[in-house]
């Protein structure tokens, strides 16, 4: 049976972004999403989640903030005398995974996730899961640390079959004696993964459908990213369009003719 999650990322990154991703969720053409923490729309995005308790929210655990402009860079939770190799001379995360690999210490970052996880539960959002923006805890580099915070707070963290290709997005790479651990206490493995999201295609509806129609056997993790038609200028990084035009497709009825048609049940994490 084909199982698939619409799962929005990056959920508090901007107003455009939160007013998108709710709508999506709130018409159930979206099944889960995840919010950034640190980013300055966190609370707007935790209002919106009040009026509707039952979405299925998730964590988006965040170390990097790629953005090029500096209203829209992020910086830790934590004062950044407590985490110092997090952020880079100017005080915010540092823009690429391999910043983070180079600088950042265990210790550090244990202590910043820890803390993201505990302001989301204070604001009352109660998780059902969480995972990584930009994938940076998803390599080996990193993976044990998913993994402690996995038992540390008992909440479910995103995870997949690896695939040949994650080797090349650092996703899920030479992780699997860690898959292997978090299957033995309990946690649940997801079959699939597409995140082949946000490539500005010159017929983007098309590459969209093709995503879809291409939904396997299993349950399938399938990512999206999203901005409204109404953006300000702390949206225009180098892929807001790409946004715009998921957002567009994905309250489409054409989204539900395709599940239909290819008889594809969509359906949320907490229903697995």
């Amino acid at each position: 049976m084909k199982k698939i999650i619409i799962h929005i990322d990056d959920i508090g990154v901007s107003k455009s972004a939160n007013k998108a991703s709710f709508d999506l969720l709130n018409s159930w053409f979206a099944t889960s999403g995840s919010i950034m923490i640190p980013c300055k729309w966190f609370e707007d995005a935790i209002e919106n989640y009040k009026k509707n308790i039952a979405l299925d929210l998730w964590v988006h655990l965040t170390l990097t903030s790629e953005r090029d402009n500096e209203s829209m860079k992020w910086r830790p939770t934590l004062p950044i005398s407590e985490v110092p190799s997090l952020v880079d001379k100017n005080g915010y995360f540092h823009s690429t995974l391999d910043e983070v690999f180079e600088n950042a210490n265990y210790e550090d970052i244990k202590k910043e996730l820890c803390s993201q996880l505990e302001i989301s539960l204070k604001a009352w959002l109660k998780p059902s899961h969480y995972d990584s923006h930009m994938g940076v805890l998803l390599h080996k580099k990193l993976f044990n640390i998913y993994l402690e915070i996995a038992t540390l707070f008992k909440i479910q963290p995103f995870i997949s079959q690896p695939k040949e290709w994650d080797s090349l997005g650092n996703r899920f790479y030479d992780c699997d004696i860690y898959i292997d651990k978090l299957k033995q206490i309990g946690f649940s493995v997801l079959d699939h993964y597409d995140a082949n999201s946000l490539y500005n295609w010159n017929d983007f509806n098309e590459y969209s459908k093709n995503r879809l129609k291409q939904i396997q056997d299993g349950t399938t993790y399938f990512l999206i990213h999203v901005l409204g038609e109404q953006i300000d200028y702390e949206d225009l990084c180098s892929d807001y369009i790409s946004r715009q035009k998921e957002y567009d497709f994905f309250k489409s009825n054409e989204v539900k003719d395709i599940l239909n048609q290819k008889d594809i049940q969509l359906i949320s994490v907490k229903q697995l």
